[in-house]
């Protein structure tokens, strides 16, 4: 699972240029039957969103909510031309989202998204062959 969430972070890290701080960022959760998207939106309108497919979940009449659910591919919205482009990621990554309710779940969800992508920007080194200028890619 290192191995994926290492390639994961990789692939956000090397399609993400011109994404800003998490701070600017908006972190958003919903589930539609057995879809549960996650996405995280920068001001400058670069998008990553997490389509999810939920293998289990629990709604227990009292108690916490718990859902399951497998994530193998990642899609990215390049704010300059609006183009979304799919990646597959080597392997599925199978993640427990748990809260007191419906609306709690889903709040972790999207937190969880946002820290995960907000990593894979922070990781950027300084030696990075792709770095932000101004908004704009420098090679």
């Amino acid at each position: 699972m290192r191995t994926i969430m290492t390639a994961l972070m990789m692939t956000v890290i090397v399609g993400s240029a011109n994404a800003q701080a998490h701070e600017d960022a908006t972190c958003k959760a919903n589930q539609s039957g057995s879809i549960l998207l996650t996405s995280v939106e920068y001001d400058n309108g670069y998008k990553v969103e997490a389509p999810w497919r939920v293998v289990s979940s629990t709604q227990p009449a009292h108690g916490a909510v718990r859902m399951t659910a497998v994530l193998d591919h990642i899609i990215e919205t390049n704010p300059a031309t609006g183009k979304r482009q799919l990646t597959a990621l080597p392997g599925a990554i199978e993640m427990t989202f748990r809260g007191e309710s419906s609306t709690h779940m889903l709040r972790e969800a999207a937190d969880v998204w946002c820290s995960t992508v907000a990593k894979a920007l922070s990781a950027r080194s300084a030696d990075s062959p792709v770095r932000v200028a101004e908004k704009r890619v420098v090679m």
